[in-house]
């Protein structure tokens, strides 16, 4: 591809080096050398396989760069509307460009940097000054605004200047390759079902939120922020109305839609026992699309560590109530940025400040700025009694009441249009203080919903739509500046939602639903469980647990003799050792899912990733922790208690794994059907001590009418195995060493030398000794209650989405 920048033709070949997604520019375009020549080896002894080896490397080299070459520049045939899409995506990274699209396969790019684009220029028009400074960092350049004498005459001499293009060295074009995109609500209502009726919380409330604006919704307890905020992010469904609905960029809300919003939800949802850079990296490789490579996204980790001015604390942890970790500002600043690793052209935080201190929550709020004002992203935040710096930050206001719109429009015009409605704010109160005073007196609540109500707009005709609001008797004390920097309250009448079209990206719309293949999420997922529960469940206090258990079992039961009055301490040792493993391992999954729920259904609910890569990922990362330490207890005591050896301790480890990683598939499905960990144990417990009563070692033959389920305990297929692999051998016997003896080669004079054939002490225990139908049995415990768990999660999302 031949590329023109103020007149000097350069070849390329085009290399991603930044965010460059299908159908749009990459984001560096380093001219490249000659093809490489292949090299032909030489050898003494196999000259022809050589040659031949030489001619296909040859061949493959050439065709597959001149496969590349094709695809990359002039064989194929861009669409004139794909390239006009990548130049208004270049356009906002760049200061002015002016593209010419010719016949041949030639780009002819004409940059200079005297002034802005249509868009911004129109933006500015919009839109009122903003201090420069307005927080933790500084994503870009101020606020668009008009250049003095001074900067226009630098911009002019600069004009004449060419530059490289190099969008991969600004930060800013990996963070934004998402359209700007306008968020309009309208006529949203809900009801939900109570005991006393059908109660609606919302009554139609209607607005608008276009790029770059920050739109914060404002409202006493109860009033509808949250309800509001769970219906824009797609979280909870609206009343199905003809005139109701939710649109980006005129497209209406819908799963595909919902991946351009990210829902930065109140509490800090986040896994414990990650680091910062670990939460960022493992969201980056989940939600940033398949086709970036890893260097890409490990590049947009470091940017957006940077922008958020995470640097310090990216090897800290995130931690918990139990482990000190990173503090509630940076919670929050990580929470931000791991929505920003999807790239959203709209961001929803409900009460982003709440549990900050004033500093704090300014800073964020500054950064909610910039992040809207450099990067032209779409941001909503509900606020609770936010201090005047703060509100100073807000483009729009939506005032809630009781589910009733109090007000909507320019926030810097709420205070004239409250003094317009004879509620004036006294010179002493703070705006945003003030508001929710009035909005919490019944009486004043009531006049402001009112006359919010009596300013709407004129009904349209059919086919008309009304341009602006008809304010009757506007006074003075609204300022001509205020009312012109922004649009005045929007109402149902002024939002027409088409089904279709409008100025949606349609490319996006054509993507996948998942950024990234089953298999990588798989990976991704397993990498990030395995070190999340080494903080769980790879503790000091387990391993130690283990290993004291082992050492009092080796000490009780070491070297058994073989007699008949040790007979039940051989046996008991068997039990045991299944059982309390069984126990330790259903234990510790019940608690797997519920400790995950928060961060499940929030990332689910986001797009993430599939179900069953999470079921499947936490299912082989918790394999260690299944094998290592079972392991260690059965390497410390089995041959201490001086059982055999051989093929028979193989087996016997075995049966142990399987029955831990039976009980464990049971946890598993207990924690995904209640997603509540003290009520997963509760009936973990249940479950566990019952299996353990019909094991067979308490309770050898069930009363009438109860001997079916014995086949319900996994521990009598465990127990019985264990039994069988250790006493079905025709050459083991057990000394007499009893008077009065339950078997009859004791009570025999004639065998009584001899001992106790094991295979009598199968009998007397009732045994099934057919090893290979218990470990069968085991196994299909296994698969069933793990496929149980996967449709339990899924159940219980679903119901939680619907």
């Amino acid at each position: 591809m031949r590329m023109l920048v103020n007149g000097a033709c350069k070849t390329c070949v085009p290399m991603c080096v930044g965010r460059a997604p299908q159908g749009r520019l990459p984001t560096s375009l380093p001219c490249s050398s000659s093809p490489p020549v292949a090299r032909q080896a030489s050898s003494s002894r196999l000259v022809s396989l050589s040659l031949s080896l030489s001619l296909s490397l040859s061949l493959s080299l050439s065709l597959s760069l001149s496969l590349s070459l094709s695809l990359s520049c002039s064989s194929v045939k861009i669409r004139e509307r794909a390239l006009r899409n990548t130049c208004h995506t270049m356009s906002r990274t760049l200061p002015h460009v002016l593209v010419t699209l010719k016949a041949e396969p030639v780009l002819h790019l004409q940059i200079n940097n005297t002034g802005q684009t249509l868009w911004q220029q129109q933006q500015q028009q919009q839109s009122t000054p903003r201090p420069s400074n307005m927080g933790l960092l500084d994503t870009g350049s101020h606020r668009p605004g008009r250049p003095n004498g001074e900067q226009a005459e630098a911009m002019r001499r600069k004009s004449s200047m060419s530059y490289a293009i190099d969008l991969s060295a600004s930060s800013a074009s990996r963070l934004t390759s998402t359209r700007p995109t306008t968020l309009r609500f309208q006529n949203i209502r809900w009801t939900v079902k109570t005991s006393s009726g059908d109660k609606e919380l919302l009554h139609g409330i209607t607005g608008e939120v276009k790029p770059g604006e920050v739109l914060a919704i404002m409202g006493p307890s109860g009033a509808g922020k949250t309800s509001l905020i769970q219906m824009l992010c797609g979280r909870e469904r609206h009343d199905e109305l003809p005139d109701s609905g939710i649109t980006l960029n005129g497209h209406p809300l819908d799963k595909r839609q919902r991946r351009r919003i990210s829902y930065v939800m109140q509490n800090d949802v986040l896994l414990s026992n990650l680091t910062v850079y670990e939460t960022l990296k493992y969201a980056a490789l989940l939600r940033l699309p398949g086709h970036y490579t890893h260097q890409e996204k490990m590049q947009c980790v470091e940017d957006v560590i940077d922008a958020l001015g995470l640097r310090h604390a990216t090897e800290t942890i995130i931690g918990n109530n139990v482990r000190r970790g990173v503090s509630g500002g940076e919670k929050k600043r990580v929470n931000i940025g791991v929505e920003l690793m999807a790239d959203p052209a709209v961001m929803i935080l409900d009460e982003p400040t709440s549990g900050l201190d004033s500093s704090t929550a300014l800073h964020l709020i500054g950064l909610l700025r910039k992040l809207a004002t450099n990067q032209q992203r779409t941001i909503v935040a509900s606020l609770h009694q936010p201090s005047s710096q703060l509100f100073a930050h807000m483009d729009k206001l939506l005032l809630l009441a009781k589910g009733d719109v109090a007000y909507f429009g320019p926030a810097n015009a709420a205070t004239a249009y409250f003094r317009q409605a004879n509620m004036p704010c006294p010179p002493e109160f703070n705006p945003s203080d003030y508001f929710l005073d009035v909005l919490t007196d019944p009486e004043r609540r009531q006049r402001a919903v009112d006359f919010y109500n009596s300013k709407q707009f004129v009904p349209p005709k059919a086919g008309k739509e009304i341009s602006g609001p008809r304010i009757l008797d506007l006074d003075a004390s609204l300022s001509e500046s205020s009312l012109d920097s922004a649009p005045a309250p929007v109402t149902s009448a002024s939002l027409p939602l088409p089904l279709g079209g409008g100025d949606g990206n349609d490319d996006e719309l054509a993507g996948d639903r998942w950024p990234i293949g089953w298999w990588a999420q798989t990976k991704i997922l397993m990498s990030r469980s395995f070190k999340q529960s080494k903080g769980e469940f790879w503790t000091w206090i387990n391993f130690c647990q283990g290993v004291v258990i082992s050492v009092v079992v080796a000490a009780l039961w070491w070297q058994t003799p073989e007699r008949e009055s040790r007979l039940q301490d051989r046996v008991g040792y068997s039990f045991f050792g299944l059982v309390y493993w069984s126990f330790q391992m259903l234990f510790l999954a019940t608690q797997v899912f519920p400790s995950e729920r928060d961060v499940l259904t929030k990332e689910r609910a986001s797009g993430s990733y599939r179900l069953s890569a999470y079921v499947v990922a936490k299912s082989i990362s918790e394999l260690p922790l299944l094998v290592a330490l079972p392991t260690f207890f059965f390497v410390v005591t089995y041959w201490s208690v001086g059982l055999e050896g051989g093929y028979r301790a193989l087996f016997a480890w075995m049966i142990l794994l399987l029955c831990s990683f039976t009980t464990s598939s049971i946890g598993l499905f207990l924690g995904a059907s209640v997603l509540n960990g003290k009520r997963a144990a509760t009936a973990a417990t249940v479950f566990m001590l019952t299996s353990m009563l019909l094991g067979g070692f308490y309770v050898q033959y069930p009363p009438p009418g109860l001997e079916w389920a014995k086949y319900l305990s996994l521990i009598k297929y465990g127990y019985h195995s264990l039994l069988a692999l250790e006493l079905d051998q025709s050459d083991l016997f057990f000394t007499c060493d009893v008077e009065s003896s339950a078997y009859d080669a004791c009570n025999d004079p004639l065998t009584r030398a001899q001992g106790i054939p094991a295979r009598d002490v199968l009998a007397q225990y009732d045994v099934d000794d057919r090893v290979w139908l218990n470990v069968i049995a085991l196994i299909l415990f296994a698969l069933f209650f793990r496929i149980a768990a996967y449709l339990s999660l899924k159940y219980l999302l679903f119901r939680h989405s619907s």
